[in-house]
């Protein structure tokens, strides 16, 4: 069946609420791109907080594009930065950006993390779409490749581009997500934006996994602390305050950092208040 897919290649347009866009499947990838009402979440979300032109939109783990065209759907006018290590996965979003005709889109090829260097991209087959730079991530997987690639942290990166506003930052990096937010303290010291972030149910069958994961969810709830951020369950609504808050749900494992200070109005939108 796998083989069958991977010969496929297709071009369609995606008929949103908010705009039309297109979409395309070739050797195996973009699929997840045809598929309407994936992490309606997310959507629901965006549409709450309601993207403008003065909207910068950071992407950790930009994938194959599933929240690039969710963002530029609702208003192509938003500044998108999009970081992905997985080259095949970038070279599909540059062409998924041609294909669009998308004008304030950067992207770049690194891996996030709180350190500068390289390091390495962990994939189970050679089409696999949600590698990881964590070891620890999944215990009973056979890797089948290993990828060097440039590892830096957002400070670096961001400083460098000469970002002088960003808005909103969404991490999804297959359990790395603590390294990522580590390597931006200073970006969200200066900017104070929203931040969108996966965090892994604690529970595991593999202690290793268990361990790594709460030390993760410790290591990010410490540094929403540090920054003064409140921390959200976004599909339960509930504040977390321990490692010990963390949702047991995998469908359940996203979560909004608001700045104690600022966005009342879409706290009460959500109601978080």
């Amino acid at each position: 069946m796998y083989w069958l897919l991977s010969k496929v290649s297709i071009t369609k347009t995606i008929h949103s609420e908010h705009s039309a866009y297109k979409v395309f499947v070739k050797d195996g990838v973009g699929w997840m791109n045809l598929i309407k009402n994936y992490e309606s979440w997310f959507e629901n979300l965006l549409d709450t907080i309601q993207l403008s032109e003065e909207t910068v939109f950071v992407d950790v783990g930009a994938n194959i594009g599933q929240t690039m065209l969710k963002v530029l759907s609702r208003n192509p006018s938003v500044q998108y930065i999009g970081v992905e290590p997985n080259q095949k996965c970038l070279s599909y979003l540059g062409k998924l950006v041609m294909l669009n005709g998308y004008s304030n889109v950067r992207l770049f090829n690194f891996a996030l993390s709180d350190q500068k260097g390289e390091t390495s991209l962990l994939l189970r087959f050679d089409d696999d779409l949600l590698a990881t730079t964590s070891p620890s991530f999944r215990k009973y997987t056979n890797y089948a490749k290993k990828e060097t690639v440039k590892e830096i942290t957002g400070d670096e990166l961001l400083k460098s581009e000469e970002i002088e506003h960003i808005s909103i930052i969404k991490v999804d990096v297959e359990g790395g997500e603590a390294g990522v937010l580590l390597g931006l303290k200073q970006t969200i010291r200066k900017f104070r934006p929203i931040i969108i972030c996966e965090v892994l149910p604690l529970h595991s069958k593999s202690e290793e996994v268990s361990d790594f994961r709460h030390n993760s969810a410790r290591q990010i709830l410490d540094i929403a602390k540090e920054m003064n951020y409140q921390m959200y369950n976004i599909q339960t609504i509930s504040e977390v305050k321990s490692v010990n808050d963390i949702s047991a749900s995998l469908e359940a494992a996203n979560y909004i950092f608001l700045p104690a200070d600022k966005f009342t109005d879409l706290r009460r939108k959500l109601h978080l208040v």
